[in-house]
């Protein structure tokens, strides 16, 4: 199980972890409290359709940022990292959009629609030279 002292151990990684939200619903409630048990080794930032939803989210977890659309926080030199946590109908589009823009991606599941839809993801994933994985929760059960 990931842990901070496991955190510690990961060679080549930039500190902190500078990761963006896309959606602000109750998952990311969900994972905002257990991000702040990793301290000042994972900046969470926030960003909606609503910006003022971002700002909530940003406010109540104490996040570093708040984005006012998807996009801005694709293009932010201030994220590392996109958990797409939209809708799964919009999950393939928008982890596309964050290899395009050279971040290592999670997606909440389930990930795709299809099938096909993996092979997609994964030849953009080893064009880009990122990684994407998908938030399982019950992997170690």
């Amino acid at each position: 199980m990931l842990s901070v002292d496991s955190l510690c151990e990961i060679k080549d990684a930039r500190w902190p972890m500078r990761l963006a939200f896309l959606g602000c619903g109750r998952v990311v409630e969900k994972h905002s409290r257990t991000l702040r048990g990793f301290g000042s080794f994972i900046q969470c930032s926030y960003a909606s359709r609503d910006p003022q939803r971002a700002e909530t989210f940003r406010a109540r977890f104490a996040g570093a940022r708040a984005h006012r659309s998807y996009e801005a926080a694709l293009q932010s030199d201030q994220v590392d990292v996109v958990f797409v946590c939209t809708p799964p109908r919009d999950h393939l589009p928008w982890v596309l959009a964050a290899l395009e823009q050279g971040k290592d991606v999670i997606v909440e599941k389930p990930p795709f629609l299809r099938a096909d839809d993996v092979e997609q993801v994964r030849a953009s994933a080893n064009a880009a030279g990122r990684f994407v994985f998908v938030a399982e929760n019950y992997y170690y059960r």
